[in-house]
């Protein structure tokens, strides 16, 4: 579920490794690593579908696990099935 390296909001390589030129912090980004702790679990699944009833605020590329464009309960869903081992 690697999503790419980033500075900041910039994008930098989807390359799993990437050659360091410039300074600054970087930071991988996982697809279902809701709550940014660099982990995916069920804790990020739950923050998605609170999101999904109006009771969190979730944005960014790291919710649209299907990539259809919209953060929905079936992002959700593909955290959950990943979490478990059921992909």
């Amino acid at each position: 579920m690697f999503i790419g390296w980033y500075r900041g909001d910039e994008f930098i390589s989807a390359e799993e490794e990437i050659e360091v030129t410039e300074g600054g912090e970087y930071t991988a980004r996982f697809g279902g690593d809701i709550d940014g702790d660099g982990l995916v679990s069920a804790t990020d699944a739950l923050l998605l579908m609170r999101r999904c009833m109006g009771l969190a605020a979730v944005e960014g590329i790291n919710a649209d696990i299907d990539m259809n464009g919209e953060t929905d309960a079936l992002d959700a869903l593909l955290i959950f099935r990943h979490v478990l081992n059921l992909n």
